[in-house]
């Protein structure tokens, strides 16, 4: 049996979706799976919702005792499980700890960078220290590993890029020679949206139309209106959209 844990609070963002799309897919009887996540988060209401075994660890955001804590009250629930998994950087120490309890291999799945905006200093150092406590680490992307490598990382690893159960891509017939790009990063001033906004004003060598999704981040809104008054129809920020809309 695996444990996979998430310690993100309701329904969380990109990381989240795809550890859904995981718990939705899983279809493997001989490799039975346990989530432990808090109570009320995406990842529980998943596993609630397909059948999957639900663990409560009843953690908050960096009150490193506390978790510690959850992750204790949790293990005793967890006997049996050959393999702990922390689905992102906030679970590293938590992965590592059930582990050494339950003498079972500990791994992560890491979709931030090293130097997350969104980590504190300390928890990018205890983020430095818990990848290397882990016996093996999966990356979504060969940039993303290369990143670790370059802040210390020096455990094994393997590149497994995102997926999803469920959609298909759409065939469509372009507009003209019309290309149109998609951004889903608005939510959020850290996914990316500065570097995009260049890569839009650039010259391309054949039409290009921008779509850009999600509600649009305040520290965003005066850069964004200036890009759509600058490119016109070049230019469209739909919002947040369900996924079968992008």
């Amino acid at each position: 049996m695996i444990a996979i844990l998430s310690t993100t609070h309701g329904p969380g963002h990109g990381a989240e979706v795809v550890l859904c799309e995981l718990l939705r897919a899983w279809h493997d009887e001989t490799l039975p799976v346990t989530v432990v996540a808090p109570p009320g988060s995406a990842a529980a209401a998943v596993a609630c919702e397909v059948g999957i075994r639900w663990v409560q660890l009843r953690t908050s955001r960096d009150a490193f005792l506390l978790n510690a804590t959850a992750g204790h009250a949790a293990t005793a629930q967890l006997r049996g499980c050959r393999l702990i998994h922390a689905w992102s950087a906030r679970g590293l120490e938590l992965s590592w700890w059930i582990g050494r309890r339950l003498d079972a291999p500990a791994t992560a799945t890491l979709h931030d960078h090293p130097d997350a905006p969104a980590h504190t200093t300390l928890r990018k150092r205890l983020c430095r220290i818990a990848a290397n406590l882990q016996d093996a680490i999966a990356f979504p992307s060969a940039a993303l590993e290369a990143a670790w490598r370059a802040a210390g990382f020096t455990r094994s690893s393997r590149v497994i890029p995102n997926g999803s159960s469920g959609l298909r891509r759409r065939q469509r017939e372009r507009d003209g020679d019309e290309l149109v790009i998609g951004f889903l990063g608005m939510y959020a001033p850290w996914k990316g949206f500065e570097i995009v906004q260049s890569w839009a004003r650039a010259d391309w060598p054949e039409r290009v139309r921008w779509l850009f999704f999600g509600e649009t981040a305040a520290a965003l809104a005066d850069t964004a209106a200036g890009l759509a008054a600058e490119l016109g129809r070049r230019v469209r920020f739909e919002g947040a959209q369900p996924r079968e809309r992008i």
